[in-house]
């Protein structure tokens, strides 16, 4: 039985920090990275459940955060510098939605193990009934929407968001780029190489919309960012541009969330730190890599 990974990610007034409820998956390749800039935890836990086809199936296992993540003791703060407080939004990532059996060629493919699709559909939309049902006012999803990248699949995946009982706002992975490999066109011009392959853009362009993005929500800035097609060489300039050409006009200690399909590399945050060194960047998130992670940084 197909699962999506869904984290609840709450703005918590009373411990002044971003806490997350993950709804961990067993399933083949689910995950979520997050990483949380100038956050200091005076008490956190982390609850695993899992959102199953058709229906969200509760069954929390609350714990401590692992050994590795920090765990520093301060004084509550005020939440006039935190109005973000009380928020709650969803972060899903890797959905890998198929619509056929999947395609080898290329050595791209996790597995041809993925059917119709019809298994990861109901478990999406068992994911976003059960954030909205949680109190999540948006939901944000962090690329990886498509196994193929192919339009049929994009569009499978923009009409479960269009469906969905809450907003969906979305970045592109690596896989929603690989269309060309499974419906190759003269029109494709793919950039790029390496483990991760080639990509062409112009698929999710035409379905999903602008690749970069910013919007608000109530008082958080939220970013988006296109992490596989900088990688690919095709527009990290263009992304880093916009970056201060968005960033740099906000009032400052603007709250901001950065969203990308992989954890962007150290650079991208001193870029933001450059040209925008009074916002406050309040986290980044993430997938990809397909294991729960959460890394703190006092800077």
């Amino acid at each position: 039985m197909e699962e999506v990974l869904l984290a609840i990610v709450s703005c918590d007034e009373a411990e002044s920090t971003i806490g997350h409820d993950l709804l961990d998956t067993t399933s083949q390749h689910l995950a979520v990275s997050t990483y949380l800039p100038e956050q200091r935890y005076r008490r956190a836990r982390v609850r695993f459940e899992k959102a199953r086809k058709r229906r969200a199936t509760v069954g929390p296992t609350e714990g401590r955060l692992p050994a590795s993540v920090p765990r520093r003791r301060t004084p509550p703060r005020s939440a006039s510098r935190y109005p973000v407080a009380g928020m709650r939004f969803a972060h899903v990532t890797d959905v890998h939605l198929s619509v056929d059996r999947g395609d080898p060629q290329g050595g791209l493919e996790f597995t041809a193990r993925h059917g119709d699709g019809t298994e990861v559909v109901a478990a999406l939309d068992a994911a976003f009934t059960h954030a909205a049902g949680r109190g999540a006012g948006l939901a944000l999803v962090t690329g990886d929407l498509t196994e193929h990248g192919t339009t049929a699949e994009l569009r499978r995946f923009a009409a479960r968001a269009t469906a969905a009982p809450l907003p969906v706002w979305t970045v592109p992975g690596n896989h929603d780029h690989y269309g060309h490999l499974h419906e190759p066109d003269p029109a494709d011009r793919p950039r790029g190489g390496g483990f991760l392959g080639s990509a062409t853009v112009r698929r999710y362009e035409a379905v999903l919309g602008p690749r970069w993005w910013s919007r608000d929500h109530g008082s958080l800035h939220v970013v988006g960012l296109d992490w596989f097609s900088a990688l690919c060489g095709i527009d990290a300039e263009e992304q880093r541009d916009f970056l201060a050409a968005d960033l740099g006009p906000l009032p400052g200690g603007t709250q901001v969330l950065l969203l990308s399909h992989d954890q962007l590399d150290p650079g991208w945050f001193d870029h933001v730190r450059d040209v925008a060194p009074q916002v406050r960047v309040i986290g980044a998130l993430s997938g990809h890599c397909h294991s729960p992670k959460l890394v703190t940084d006092d800077g």
